[in-house]
């Protein structure tokens, strides 16, 4: 066994057992006395999903620790299926954020002794605040540590913007008329080339609106102190009939003539190879595949970043009616979104090596070899803002990793919080809000009929798992 890693784990090994629930159970760990040789048992590791990012967890579990892990890839679509039935022989499982809160109400997750985590290779102090507060625990508790969450930003091409006397967008409303003008710019050219540079693209996952409107209806709802979202934080009501949520679909709609909505991939690509203007997507350098005819860029490319927009205005509740927005900076954080977690099985086989493998994963090694791997992660450390490279590539200018950088800073340490539905059923949740958003952006519904359906479905689908039940898991993700 090889590292701090070794020495660590035979100090705590006697007293995590007798201090910390869950022991372990026979073949858990076995070591020789006054012996620095701990022999691992073969934990069994489901990741939902990614095979390339198991197999690498695989070939580094092994090297760093050597030790074997028998490697599980479960699909997307089974994952919650039958009370999570698809996790029932593995010790650790790897899955997508949002389904946290479905895991906790299933009583699923075994909480991660605090000992575990005062590593120095772990170093919690050093992560970035997103990934030692509420994403990662519940009401106080470890029960996850993540893999990172991609932090989508607007990336534009400034001489385009300079060229054309165009700004970038500081909010929503604005952000459509700059589309606007682009696609007139497009309209205008007379090269293939130029028609296909004069392009504004939007991350967007098929039949998926629900984040595309969330991140729009963020701004005209977030206010200091306010810390209901979709929901009622006491009564569990649903907000989505109300003007925030209003206004943040038809900004959304109103984008639809001018905006192209792409995976995140195909965007960043995009905004790299000189394929559009403008692009709202987080990036990621594992994506970009250069076409045959594509030569070495020889000077950084003519790209500049800002933060999502936001809104001059915020709906207040209590008046009920629009007000102008806190003036100085507005940055949301959005939690849940996208990401992956990383959680010990309550029936896990082998708990005390399972715990010890989830905080290994999120260690500061191995989450910089992660870095370079998946797509849909984002850095978790302060050390990773000092070199974004991995994420951001080599070929934008340095000025512009430094804006990106203070953006994922600013996000991490932001007050304002929107977490993506924290709550037990997420998928019948999201179903429901889907449809309704895509009926009215084929023009089948009108806006207030669409969300009223939402309302409806929203409020029996608590009714149905109980005011209760989630109203716990929505306060504990807000830290309530």
């Amino acid at each position: 066994m090889k590292s701090t890693w070794a020495a660590f784990f035979l100090y705590f090994l006697t007293w995590t057992i007798t201090l910390f629930g869950g022991c372990n159970r026979p073949g858990d760990i076995t070591a020789e006395p006054d012996s620095q040789s701990i022999a691992l048992p073969k934990i069994r590791v489901g990741v939902v999903g990614d095979r390339q990012l198991g197999e690498e967890i695989q070939n580094q579990w092994r090297s760093s620790m050597d030790a074997e892990l028998e490697l599980q890839i479960i699909e997307p679509s089974a994952f919650a299926e039958e009370n999570f039935a698809s996790i029932a022989r593995v010790d650790v499982f790897v899955y997508p954020s949002r389904y946290k809160a479905d895991l906790i109400d299933k009583k699923k997750l075994l909480p991660i002794p605090d000992h575990l985590l005062e590593t120095d290779d772990f170093n919690q102090r050093e992560l970035l605040r997103p990934y030692r507060d509420t994403l990662v625990k519940f009401e106080g508790n470890w029960i996850a540590v993540s893999l990172g969450e991609p932090r989508p930003a607007v990336f534009y091409r400034t001489d385009i913007f300079a060229g054309n006397n165009l700004r970038p967008p500081q909010t929503w409303q604005q952000y459509n008329v700059v589309a606007e003008q682009i696609s007139k710019l497009r309209s205008a050219s007379s090269t293939p080339e130029d028609q296909m540079l004069f392009r504004v693209l939007e991350m967007h996952e098929p039949n998926a609106w629900g984040k595309n409107f969330a991140i729009r209806a963020a701004p005209y709802l977030m206010a200091q102190g306010r810390f209901s979202t979709f929901f009622d934080i006491r009564s569990m009501a649903p907000y989505i009939l109300s003007p925030p949520f209003e206004q943040a679909l038809a900004d959304l709609i109103a984008a639809q003539p001018n905006v192209e909505f792409v995976s995140p991939q195909d965007a960043y690509q995009s905004i790299l190879l000189g394929k559009a203007a403008m692009v709202i997507t987080w990036p990621s350098i594992s994506w970009t595949v250069l076409d045959a005819n594509s030569t070495q860029i020889a000077e950084p490319l003519p790209i500049s970043v800002v933060a999502l927009p936001t809104a001059s205005q915020r709906y207040d509740y209590s008046r009920e009616r629009w007000v102008e927005s806190e003036s100085g900076a507005f940055t949301v954080r959005y939690e849940g979104f996208e990401g992956m977690l990383a959680s010990v099985n309550v029936d896990a086989e082998f708990s005390t090596t399972a715990r010890l493998f989830v905080t290994w994963l999120a260690s500061k090694p191995f989450s910089t070899r992660l870095r370079t791997l998946a797509p849909h992660f984002g850095a978790t450390r302060a050390s990773h803002l000092g070199n974004l490279s991995p994420w951001l590539g080599d070929d934008l200018p340095a000025d512009t990793k430094t804006k990106y950088s203070d953006i994922v800073r600013d996000y991490s340490q932001a007050e304002l919080r929107m977490t993506w539905l924290p709550i037990a059923g997420v998928d019948s949740y999201e179903a429901a809000l889907n449809s309704a958003l895509q009926r009215v952006i084929n023009g089948e519904s009108k806006i207030e009929g669409a969300l009223s359906d939402v309302e409806n479905a929203w409020q029996a689908l608590t009714e149905e798992r109980t005011v209760e039940r989630q109203s716990r898991l929505y306060r504990a993700e807000l830290g309530l």
